[in-house]
């Protein structure tokens, strides 16, 4: 009799160990699960921070993009303005040329010229001290033209020697002579 007490005492204890192994069984299989969904979970992460990394070096590709491409249209403008330069120049140093080297603008300038020359000697001024003002003028005015434009006159010619000048350079040769 006691023998048959104790068997459902067993079969309880048995069912018991075989819930608690189960149980334990299943504890381990869940204990699995949240390692490997916590490792899935650091990788989605780590992939979300790799992602925000891209996101941040792709705004900073757009950003050089926009800067290169402003930097072409700046360079196309310059290029657009040197062409517009390049053509232009040419025909501005051609009117400065027709201007100073026309028929018209030499007579007004040798009119000019004379009439400096004609209202120094008026004034009383020696003639041989005239034209070497008159030369000077001349030599200033070149001077003037050729540093505002790329066009260049003839040089002026120096002017006569004057009568004091010619007694002046017998004097150096006679002093010359007689040191000799």
């Amino acid at each position: 009799m006691f023998g048959q007490k104790d068997a459902p005492k067993k079969n309880v204890e048995d069912a018991r160990d075989t819930v608690r192994r189960d149980l334990d069984r299943e504890r381990e299989e869940l204990k699995r699960e949240r390692q490997a969904v916590e490792k899935e979970r650091e990788r989605l992460e780590h992939l979300e921070e790799e992602l925000e990394a891209r996101a941040d070096e792709l705004e900073d590709l757009a950003d050089e993009l926009d800067d290169q491409e402003e930097e072409l249209e700046d360079a196309e403008s310059v290029k657009e303005l040197l062409n517009v330069v390049s053509r232009g120049i040419p025909r501005v140093m051609r009117g400065i040329q027709k201007a100073v080297y026309s028929p018209e603008q030499s007579k007004q300038l040798a009119l000019s010229v004379a009439e400096f020359y004609r209202t120094l000697v008026e004034a009383g001024m020696p003639p041989h001290q005239a034209q070497a003002l008159t030369n000077t003028h001349m030599a200033n005015l070149q001077h003037t033209i050729s540093r505002s434009a790329y066009v260049r006159i003839p040089d002026a010619p120096p002017p006569p020697p004057t009568p004091d000048d010619e007694k002046r350079e017998h004097r150096r040769a006679d002093q010359v002579g007689e040191a000799a």
